[in-house]
């Protein structure tokens, strides 16, 4: 199976990517968000799906692990296929884990394609079982930062909250803490 692709981006559509990996082209089918941030002639790295079909081998890529891993459960879910997920996936995941854990079947029937029934099942079988950690995919913060902000009297769902806004350049323990005392 393949996991993690990377190589350069020689295409690029609108919900897709061709990467280039060893002289071969991968056409690996992305979220609008992923297709936009890939730049043509640049290394990327993308964390994949193969979904095999008996008359044919689809290739699903995620910018984080943890939206690979959502992407899986949603799969899981009876009635829910690959096209399906891919669509539910353009929704902010956080929303998404949120209407879950809440029981909102309307916020989740306003994902294209997703009926009220659909959006019952993903919620009867995926309600609590989304930790925030695998919706922050790529986004590693250390056990140390995590243990800080707790002993600070932060939850663990407010400390992956905030982090979700965290910049890329600030990356030591000392400064995560610091930016998020701030915004506090």
């Amino acid at each position: 199976m393949i996991s993690v692709l990377t190589g350069k981006v020689i295409e690029k559509g609108e919900k897709n990517l061709i990467v280039e990996l060893g002289g071969v082209g991968l056409n690996v089918i992305t979220n609008r968000e992923l297709a936009l941030k890939a730049n043509i002639n640049e290394e990327t790295r993308i964390f994949t799906y193969l979904h095999v079909k008996e008359d044919s081998l689809t290739l699903f890529g995620f910018e984080q692990k943890g939206q690979k891993e959502f992407f899986i459960s949603l799969l899981s879910v009876s009635g829910v296929g690959p096209k399906l997920a891919m669509e539910i996936m353009e929704a902010p995941l956080a929303h998404i884990k949120e209407a879950i854990d809440e029981g909102n079947t309307d916020a989740l029937s306003e994902v294209k394609g997703l009926g009220k029934k659909t959006a019952q099942k993903i919620i009867l079988e995926l309600k609590g079982k989304i930790p925030d950690e695998e919706l922050m995919g790529d986004n590693f913060y250390s056990e140390e930062v995590v243990f800080t902000l707790i002993n600070l009297g932060f939850t663990r769902k407010d400390i992956f909250k905030k982090l979700k806004d965290l910049p890329n350049n600030i990356q030591n323990t000392e400064e995560i803490v610091r930016w998020f005392l701030k915004k506090d």
